[in-house]
């Protein structure tokens, strides 16, 4: 796993083998918190297969101190993630040899779903998300954002509810009334309810919903809709990664900018990694970048949407707008941001529209 700060497990070194042949690679991962850690380290995978003197690609074992197999995924950027669990100020060593693995349970899990007009969604062991597709723009609906869904379970369970909800709908209005879902079936069925493995809770509705990514030119907010294509690249145990690329825009003098996304969720983790580019994108200093949430503050009929923003300064280098609350400096292209939490700004006014 990358290192945030102090707070992650650091994948010390890889020991060298004892001969040139094929034999055993030692990974040793120390853990400097005081409390116990599990969580995912990543690996150069080209390195350990050099030094196993195997062909990439081929099986592997990954065993503990114990003995035990591990799980381990190879992902589509060429990384061996390692489910490494590691006592307080301890460390734990991991051997890595040719053969073939025990079954390994996978706690990541995603795909289309073209009886939900092309929902992608995907899911940990602490949560489950989804993005909207071309089938749901095609009706007209107004959906922009990034959903979350609730677990009370760390079993993947969105397959179940997605099925369970259609079939519902199905059902439901073959014997409703009035071109109405029976509510009997609704309550029993719908994904929006709670039946003990959790539930859709938000309203995404004409809004980004939690953490995606926009841009503003002046005051007017660039939705960017639903996804024209993906691809599933990583798909477990341990990490879902899909790329989504959108339908292309024209802002100012810029024409065809298409957004590009590629979202990572790990076994374990509270929150996604999303690399936002777009292209081609001129700088432009009227560009900025918006985090914006939905507020339940009821006016009449109607729910209140603020936008909290921040003005692009224009860097050196840079083509792209940076993405608020980024970790990284502005010039980076590559911008990491969260999709657990929208944060946005608790005044009644954002002061960057004063």
């Amino acid at each position: 796993m990358k290192l945030l700060h102090q707070t992650c497990l650091a994948a010390l070194a890889l020991l060298m083998p004892a001969s040139a042949l094929a034999a055993d690679v030692k990974v040793t991962v120390t853990n400097e918190q005081k409390t116990q850690r599990q969580e995912l380290v990543e690996i150069d995978s080209r390195t350990v297969y050099q030094k196993l003197g195997i062909a990439e690609g081929q099986n592997i074992i990954v065993k503990n101190a114990m003995r035990q197999q591990v799980a381990y995924q190879i992902t589509y950027d060429g990384k061996l993630l390692i489910d490494a669990a590691v006592k307080p100020c301890g460390k734990t060593v991991f051997t890595i040899t040719p053969g073939n693995p025990e079954p390994m349970r996978s706690w990541v899990e995603g795909k289309m779903y073209p009886l939900r007009k092309d929902d992608i969604a995907w899911e940990n062991d602490r949560g489950a998300y989804r993005v909207y597709g071309p089938q749901l723009q095609k009706s007209g609906e107004r959906s922009f954002g990034i959903d979350v869904w609730t677990k009370n379970s760390p079993d993947l369970n969105v397959p179940e509810r997605y099925y369970k909800d259609y079939e519902g709908n199905v059902r439901g209005y073959e014997i409703g009334k009035n071109g109405r879902k029976d509510e009997w079936i609704d309550l029993h069925t719908s994904f929006h309810l709670d039946h003990g493995k959790g539930l859709d809770c938000y309203g995404v509705g004409p809004s980004l919903g939690c953490g995606t990514p926009a841009l503003m030119d002046g005051d007017k907010l660039i939705f960017p809709y639903c996804y024209r294509k993906y691809r599933i690249v990583d798909n477990g145990p341990l990490r879902f990664t899909v790329e989504l690329t959108y339908n292309p825009v024209k802002i100012k003098n810029d024409e065809n900018v298409v957004e590009h996304r590629i979202i990572s969720l790990d076994k374990g983790s509270n929150f996604n990694k999303m690399t936002v580019w777009y292209s081609p994108l001129a700088m432009r200093p009227y560009l900025r970048c918006c985090s914006p949430y939905r507020r339940h503050r009821k006016r009449g009929h109607r729910e209140e949407l603020r936008t909290v923003c921040r003005p692009h300064r224009p860097a050196r280098t840079s083509r792209l707008p940076a993405l608020r609350g980024s970790p990284v400096p502005r010039w980076r292209q590559v911008q990491e941001a969260s999709l657990r939490q929208a944060r946005g700004c608790h005044r009644r006014t954002c002061p960057w529209h004063n």
